[in-house]
């Protein structure tokens, strides 16, 4: 593992998050040699990382910097942090574009349209969310296995489209927002070991929600492999701050999700719902770090 990658938990009807962001940035060499330890131990589990200090989404880009907290899994309450007493440094953005209604696309696509960055020694997908309501849908370090053209190591780095040949998402959508019940369907096709036929396409306009009409001829086609390392999100994504009808279910569904369900500027809660979320300790606006 050479490098840390960690994306961000979009929500649609939450201003604060309304927003596709995939990082990269460095950790402190013991932090980051524990990490790598854990995640050799259970290649399955997903870490939480978060920020120490209260700060925007905004501030912690503009600083390419801030002190952090990292968890395995969810962390328990009143409970001292996995690893703690440290900086993420180099921050670096490889995906941030709005999800406000006004940015977004008036249908879905006909096929899946995937972010693929990392390295050579570490891909990882992150679905393009380019309609609502949708799903997120991360996959740390797949394999992929290119059967025309060619994948320079330059564009990973930055960022390409992957579009899955086999995943009809205009069909398939809206997707169940019982996310529990959706990936325990026999059906759904986002499981480890997963293959999808996919084209590798370049991001024409990589400032702005993903057209897939607009782009051009793939440079490349291959097979990606899903490892263990997945994340599935129908619910948290699609909530709607304002339905209020039954807070002591949705708090419980808070906390179950706290360790992918991260808000960052949490001084204008929308709603109850969110408020109550707000008193808990502030959680910085990064999920599953790969």
């Amino acid at each position: 593992m050479d490098k840390f990658h960690f994306v961000h938990l979009p929500m649609f009807d939450m201003e604060n998050h309304r927003r596709q962001l995939i990082l990269t940035g460095d950790l402190p060499t013991d932090i980051m040699s524990k990490y790598i330890e854990a995640r050799k131990a259970d290649p399955s589990q997903i870490f939480l990382l978060g920020n120490a200090e209260k700060a925007t989404l905004d501030q912690l880009l503009g600083d390419r910097r801030f002190k952090a907290v990292l968890d395995n899994g969810m962390p328990s309450k009143n409970q001292p942090h996995w690893l703690d007493n440290f900086e993420i440094t180099n921050i670096r953005v490889i995906c941030n574009l709005p999800l406000n209604s006004r940015y977004l696309m008036p249908k879905y696509p006909a096929q899946m349209p995937f972010y693929l960055y990392g390295s050579a020694a570490q891909l990882h997908i992150d679905h393009a969310l380019v309609a609502s309501p949708s799903i997120q849908l991360c996959a740390d370090q797949v394999q992929l296995e290119v059967t025309s053209g060619n994948v320079d190591i330059g564009i990973l780095e930055r960022g390409a489209i992957i579009l899955c040949q086999t995943v009809p998402e205009r069909a398939l959508q809206p997707f169940d927002t019982d996310t529990e019940k959706l990936v325990s369907e026999m059906s759904f096709f986002f499981k480890a070991g997963q293959k999808l036929p996919i084209t590798i396409h370049s991001d024409p306009n990589p400032d702005s929600v993903l057209n897939v009409s607009t782009l051009g001829e793939p440079f490349a086609r291959g097979i990606i492999t899903l490892g263990d390392n997945l994340w599935v999100d129908s619910k948290m994504i699609n909530a709607d701050p304002n339905d209020v009808h039954d807070e002591d279910k949705k708090e419980q569904d808070a906390h179950s999700h706290k360790r992918f369900m991260v808000p960052s500027d949490v001084t204008k809660p929308v709603g109850q719902y969110y408020k109550r979320i707000a008193v808990q300790k502030e959680w910085q606006q990064v999920l599953h770090p790969n």
